[in-house]
């Protein structure tokens, strides 16, 4: 298999998985927005710093691959970016 060949297939892979993260982040946003709906009903307060907290010392322990924080630093740099600054 050529080297384009190749590359537009892991192309197509991160397609499929951006797809699978979109639709993942959406209905976590669904479930979100529930939970604050609950917590209006019960005159909670809508943020929790603790509760933030655990949510992303649980994430970062459960990572095996990148750390989180470069994650997002590539993705934020590249989604935000122009393609010359990341060259």
């Amino acid at each position: 298999m050529e080297a384009e060949e190749k590359l537009n297939l892991l192309r197509q892979k991160i397609g499929v998985v951006d797809g699978q993260l979109l639709r993942l982040l959406n209905e976590r946003a669904d479930i979100v927005l529930e939970v604050d709906k609950m917590k209006s009903e019960i005159k909670m307060e809508s943020y929790d710093p603790q509760r933030e907290e655990e949510i992303l010392r649980r994430l970062v322990l459960q990572n095996s691959g990148l750390s989180l924080e470069r994650v997002f630093h590539l993705c934020s740099v590249r989604l935000f970016l122009p393609a010359a600054h990341w060259r």
